[in-house]
């Protein structure tokens, strides 16, 4: 089963074949719906197709997907292939993603137990472990086929994943029939109209074992399918964080191409994920500490979901409680023994691409003639901080396209800081969580964020380059960090999907 949610849309997918040759054996489309707005589409074909003499079934899924935030309508194409044997194994897989300007494509071969991904300006191919009971996309569409289906059959599998470059063991168990609500098309090809009808179907349930990302365990959200008595897939759902329930409906062309994403009806993930406290804290940005209560609905461990570090500390969970301390660190400590240098941090990488011309340009020139690396940092801090212009509408590329277009949210900002900052021998990466805003409308909440942490006396320091005050405060609440290395995709996110739409906070105190 194919598992589209709003992740799929931005991380590194499958397969490969850069052509469309070979027999056409299936094709589908189906209409995506958030929060019950139209939202996007998605384009399958399954194509026989012969490579070094062997038959392969090559699956390419093209995908439309609108998401907005703050107002601002993002739009994100993807195609993604895998070449398969007709028993599903997999033989290559590759993804071309294409937001704003431009496109990225990356590929990847198996190699007996190893696969082998080819990350656009990586100087060497990335090598991980392969599992050879992954199966691919044209074998996960037809489990159900030519099967006699009743309750409490299972099917369990593998799906390359390639947000987390890793398999991940599902298991498909079939409920019950239930009526539930599909699309005709009951006009023209000129004049498409969707009928809501209902067809009794087999309601299958789809879970996912746990994943680990940077030493947190992360539950992937499960998926409902229908499947008919062909066992063809008509209707799924899932529940997606700060959207809700996300649609997606098998169609005709003609009505998965129609009203895709009309802003006005679709939710907005950044309102959707804001925390809304009950009373402003004046000046937090410039204070000494904060404590806040925070409640991590339905975890029995909520401390978990937060990081802790030289800023913040979690007190002791009561149930899905727990207080976090967190405190301004405006100059690095004396450490009696500084941890090493880890030169991850310093490379550079497919987001992070600090060894591009352009990045590399900058950073010189803004950081020339300092000799400390927190004061180069601080200064390239103030020059993204005084050179970007601030929109939602943009979405996540690389550092030396946000550095050519100088736009973009705190992703960003903080993206292409942590990019200058590697360029000019600084260490750095991105840290996730929330931060303090009083907003005109909304008043005082805290809303997810993004900001950079650089390695200067042997430990972690603050910056945010969307307030550039060289460091950070009592406002800034830290979920994860990351590296951005190559091959990555979004996992770096994960841990702030865990929380999205569960949290509520307020604020204890403050000084």
């Amino acid at each position: 089963m194919r598992r589209l949610g709003l992740l799929a849309a931005l991380l590194l997918a499958s397969s490969v074949s850069a052509q469309d040759d070979g027999k056409l054996v299936k094709e589908t489309w189906d209409a995506i719906y958030l929060g019950g707005a139209k939202a996007g589409h998605v384009h399958t074909t399954v194509r026989e197709v012969t490579r070094d003499g062997k038959p392969l079934l090559v699956s390419t899924l093209d995908t439309l997907l609108r998401l907005k935030r703050f107002d601002a309508v993002v739009a994100m194409g993807m195609t993604q292939k895998t070449d398969e044997t007709r028993d599903g194994k997999v033989r290559a897989l590759a993804l071309t993603t294409k937001l704003d300007k431009g496109e990225v494509t990356q590929t990847a071969r198996v190699e007996g137990d190893t696969l082998v991904v080819q990350v656009p300006g990586a100087p060497a191919p990335i090598r991980t472990p392969w599992q050879d009971d992954v199966i691919g996309l044209a074998k996960q569409e037809s489990l159900w086929a030519g099967k006699k289906i009743e309750p409490g059959q299972e099917v369990s599998y593998k799906n390359y994943d390639p947000s987390i470059r890793a398999a991940v063991a599902l298991t498909a168990k079939v409920e019950d029939r239930e009526d539930v609500v599909v699309l005709e098309d009951k006009g023209t090809p000129d004049r498409p109209r969707g009928e809501p009808t209902k067809q009794s179907l087999w309601r299958v349930r789809v879970t996912a074992k746990p994943v680990t990302v940077d030493g947190k365990e992360i539950a992937l959200p499960p998926q409902v399918l229908w499947v008919d008595d062909a066992g063809k897939t008509l209707r799924s759902e899932s529940d997606i964080p700060g959207f809700g329930k996300m649609v997606m409906l098998r169609v005709s062309k003609g009505i998965a191409l129609l009203n895709d994403g009309a802003p006005a009806e679709m939710p907005d993930l950044g309102l959707n994920t804001l925390v809304k406290l009950s009373k402003p804290v004046p000046k937090i940005h410039d204070g000494k500490k904060a404590v806040y209560r925070i409640t991590v609905k339905g975890d029995p461990a909520p401390h978990k979901a937060f990081s802790a570090d030289a800023r913040q500390s979690a007190g002791p969970a009561k149930g899905d409680k727990f207080d976090l301390t967190v405190e301004a660190i405006r100059e690095p400590q004396k450490l009696d023994f500084p941890a090493p240098i880890d030169t991850t941090y310093l490379r550079s990488s497919q987001m992070l691409d600090s060894a591009s011309a352009k990045i590399t340009e900058v950073a010189n020139k803004v950081a020339a003639g300092e000799k400390s690396p927190l004061a180069k940092a601080r200064k390239l801090e103030a020059w993204v901080h005084d050179n970007m212009k601030p929109t939602f509408a943009v979405g996540l590329v690389e550092a030396s396209r946000i550095c050519q277009d100088l736009k973009g949210d705190c992703r960003q900002h903080a993206m292409l800081l942590a990019a200058l900052c590697r360029a000019a021998g600084v260490p750095a990466r991105t840290a996730q969580g929330l931060v303090y805003v009083d907003d005109r409308k909304n008043g005082p909440i805290l809303g997810f964020h993004m900001w950079t942490e650089v390695f200067v006396d042997g430990q972690w320091f603050g910056l945010d380059a969307t307030l550039g005050k060289g460091s950070i405060g009592p406002g800034h609440l830290k979920i994860g960090d990351s590296a951005w290395k190559d091959g990555e995709g979004l996992a770096p996110l994960l841990t702030l999907v865990q929380v999205l739409g569960r949290l509520d906070i307020e604020v204890v105190s403050a000084e």
